[in-house]
């Protein structure tokens, strides 16, 4: 997953090329990512990604309707047209890498009947710019398996398998995706849809089917 985060990096790096940020006037904004991933033992998973700017769904994704829909206030049919290509293109390779993560991981496990969910979340909130909480964490059946500690930089694992089902967990990445990156993305996404007011609705979606 860190080669998904890498590649959006250096997307949004290129729309921050094209405009200069602008100094927000509300003061406190918050960012969060979740994808969650459900399956049954010997089944292709389903994936499901929301990203929430202020508590408002600006961006989602499921695997299974293959629909991604971007959500952002106020910004140009060129600009929709070319975040949801973009989007898209990024979702369709985190759906091939977290099959091929599912594949690789799902044997640590005792899969019982039923469906079994795996969620990761990536959270940041910034006051006046700036960042005053974030969070990562990733849970399986509802129970935290791992979670990054602010205020160490360190990970937190919560049961010995853990260390397997987050192989992540020792990169310093995300450590940097959850205190730099995140901030930095949305501070620019800020921007891009002029919000001044965390109550303010989010207009109209934008609605793309994926061609399989």
């Amino acid at each position: 997953m860190e080669t998904q985060w890498k590649r959006q990096s250096s997307f949004w790096l290129l729309i921050l090329g094209a405009s200069a940020l602008r100094k927000t006037q509300a003061d406190l904004h918050s960012l969060q990512l979740q994808l969650t991933i459900m399956a049954a033992y010997g089944d292709l998973p389903d994936i499901f990604f929301n990203g929430c700017l202020d508590d408002h769904l600006i961006l989602s994704y499921d695997s299974h309707s293959k629909d991604l829909v971007v959500k952002l206030d106020r910004v140009n049919a060129p600009m929709q047209n070319f975040l949801v290509q973009k989007n898209r293109e990024e979702m369709m390779k985190v759906e091939a890498e977290v099959q091929r993560m599912y594949e690789d991981r799902r044997h640590y496990y005792n899969w019982t009947q039923g469906i079994h969910t795996a969620q990761a979340l990536l959270r940041c909130e910034t006051d006046k710019g700036i960042l005053v909480n974030s969070l990562v964490r990733v849970a399986f059946d509802g129970e935290d398996m791992c979670q990054l500690d602010e205020e160490e930089k360190q990970w937190t694992v919560r049961k010995p398998e853990a260390e397997d089902f987050c192989p992540f967990w020792k990169d310093p990445f995300w450590i940097k995706a959850a205190q730099v990156d995140c901030p930095f993305f949305l501070s620019l996404l800020l921007q891009i849809v002029h919000m001044k007011e965390r109550s303010k609705s989010l207009g109209p979606s934008y609605s793309s089917p994926v061609k399989q």
